[in-house]
């Protein structure tokens, strides 16, 4: 269908997070803090966005020191990471990395605490 979704639906799995917590770890995490990625700064730049913009955004974007160097599946599993450290609730399905797929997904941060 086309119907659209919401991030609050559950549409990454835990375990999907994981590699994209050891890729953020490994690779985002020597320029951005993940602060930068939680609350306030989450929200600001991503709230109501399809999670095909933040997919665009890591394959042509980063890392900044070799952008479009990302594998597309790496950059799932970050967006993966980077849903469940901004409070959003898994689910049984894995992010695929498909733009179309994304662009029905939309990032709703309500639950989202700001950064301590």
């Amino acid at each position: 269908s086309d119907s659209l979704v919401s991030t609050q639906s559950g549409v990454f799995t835990d375990a999907q997070a994981q590699p994209g917590e050891q890729t953020y770890l490994g690779i985002c995490k020597s320029c951005h803090t993940p602060s930068e990625h939680t609350g306030t700064a989450f929200n600001q730049s991503w709230n109501a966005h399809p999670l095909s913009d933040l997919f665009k955004y890591l394959c042509e974007s980063m890392p900044k020191d070799n952008p479009g160097s990302l594998d597309p599946y790496d950059a799932a599993d970050v967006m993966a990471f980077l849903l469940k450290l901004n409070a959003m609730p898994a689910g049984s399905a894995e992010l695929a990395p498909d733009t179309v797929a994304l662009k029905k997904i939309l990032i709703d941060t309500r639950n989202t605490r700001p950064s301590p």
